[in-house]
């Protein structure tokens, strides 16, 4: 069972979840959990909720402003 996006930490992302990211400027992207373990500032005990403020938006180069959802990939 999937805990709250508040209570959601990158830890507790399978292989089959993916975070949408969509920024205040439109620009959109998908991060999974392997992507964010890259991340030397990225740990797996950070709260999903929490990425907004770590991760930069690559087209308007700000912090804070991204809405994070988690999504699962369905099975083919």
């Amino acid at each position: 069972m999937t805990p709250p996006l508040y209570q959601f930490r990158v830890e507790d992302m399978e292989d089959d979840h993916v975070l949408l990211l969509e920024c205040a400027c439109d620009h959109r992207g998908f991060l999974t959990k392997r992507e964010l373990l890259r991340s030397p500032r990225i740990h797996s005990y950070d709260r999903v909720i929490g990425l907004a403020f770590i991760l930069r938006c690559r087209l308007c180069k700000k912090r804070g402003r991204a809405e994070i959802k988690v999504h699962r990939l369905k099975p083919h």
